[in-house]
């Protein structure tokens, strides 16, 4: 299995769970925000390492 397999399925796992566990009145459009933004930042940090090594490698 791959890395990216293993993390997806986390990520996946956690976004069906967080709702069940969450109250109802919190605002949804908050919580998606900042998920997305920690996400976003996550991948452009992850694209830069992976970028740095393989450029490394060359």
């Amino acid at each position: 299995m791959m890395v990216q397999d293993f993390w997806l399925a986390i990520a996946t796992k956690s976004l069906c769970w967080i709702p069940l566990q969450l109250p109802w009145w919190l605002p949804w459009w908050k919580i998606l925000a900042a998920l997305g933004g920690s996400v976003l930042v996550t991948a452009i940090a992850f694209g830069i390492l992976v970028w740095m090594e393989q450029r490394h490698n060359v």
